[in-house]
């Protein structure tokens, strides 16, 4: 998700566009776009967005698999061997899979044998068929289609994956029945993701710390790519985000009661985000993974974060989630 994008862009929007809502093919291709726009462009490192530091990466690993080198993805395995699950599994589904970093990066572990993924662009279907084959992998299968309509054969895949992409998802009945209906007796649907506010109407309390540690941060911290500097956060209007990306965080705050009609929650690892992820979109960069007093600032930032959250101030906007089918094993 780009949110110093997606907040630049919105101020240029017109107050007549903002009065009418797409409509929902108009919706489609807005988002189609977006996403075609952003394939490909995610990369640890280049601390644009806030998942991008490196430092972040090692909190997401320490909080999720305990260890600041295990990344979610390899927690998973160590669950599904803990599980008894054999490697390579038949095969996996990836829901939203983008430029196709996933299906890649799992190839390395030999996850799967077969590995479909799916994404409403084009445009990025493309690009991960592309690296796919330039990296010999064979087995990984992309098709470009709109997953708010999928339809998935019975009993076909042994998991699902949704990384990033569920909280874009507007028809979440359809679409977890759907991955009930696909997965293996035994299968499991593991999903990293934002859960925080709808249409990241975020709370007053958020935004209120969030501007409050602002003012704190020297400024050296607060300068964004453009120059420009960080000064304040505010909440979206719906119409700014509908203008953008209809389909940015669009049940985000729904996505773990819905998954619940249908799974059982197997293991929940919540990393926070709730304050990081509005404090540091867009100005990540300024805080050199390699500097000490750099490092010390970041560090501060997250032990705030965890203080609030341990305290029920807050609550966790990220989690990794295993969910196996209610009734399976």
């Amino acid at each position: 998700m780009n949110l110093q994008r997606m907040l630049r862009i919105v101020a240029s929007v017109s107050t007549k566009a903002r009065r009418s809502l797409p409509s929902e093919a108009q919706q489609v291709e807005t988002t189609k776009k977006h996403w075609g726009d952003e394939a490909g462009t995610w990369c640890v490192g280049q601390g644009v967005h806030w998942l991008e530091h490196q430092a972040v990466q090692d909190r997401v690993n320490e909080k999720v698999s305990g260890n600041p080198r295990k990344n979610p993805y390899v927690f998973f395995m160590d669950f599904l061997q803990r599980r008894g699950v054999s490697f390579p599994v038949s095969r996996c589904l990836t829901l939203g899979c983008g430029a196709g970093d996933l299906e890649r990066g799992l190839a390395k572990h030999g996850l799967c044998a077969e590995h479909d993924g799916y994404d409403v662009s084009d445009v990025a279907i493309d690009r991960a068929t592309r690296l796919a084959n330039d990296s010999l992998l064979s087995h990984v299968h992309y098709t470009a289609l709109d997953i708010n309509r999928v339809q998935l054969p019975r009993n076909r895949y042994d998991m699902v994956f949704g990384v990033m992409s569920v909280h874009h998802f507007e028809r979440l009945e359809h679409i977890f029945a759907q991955v009930r209906r696909s997965l293996k007796p035994a299968g499991l649907f593991f999903l990293n993701e934002f859960i925080g506010p709808t249409q990241f109407q975020w709370t007053d309390r958020q935004i209120s710390i969030t501007n409050a540690l602002l003012q704190f941060l020297p400024e050296r911290y607060r300068r964004a790519g453009s120059g420009q500097l960080k000064s304040a956060v505010s909440r979206p209007t719906i119409a700014e985000m509908n203008a953008v990306d209809p389909s940015e965080s669009i049940r985000s705050g729904e996505i773990v009661d819905v998954l619940s009609q249908n799974f059982s929650i197997v293991s929940r690892r919540d990393y926070g985000g709730t304050i990081l992820h509005l404090l540091l979109e867009g100005i990540a960069r300024n805080f050199d993974y390699g500097n000490s007093v750099d490092m010390r600032f970041l560090r501060a930032l997250f032990d705030l974060e965890d203080l609030l959250l341990d305290s029920g101030e807050i609550t966790s906007d990220f989690s990794v989630l295993i969910a196996e089918p209610r009734g399976g094993s």
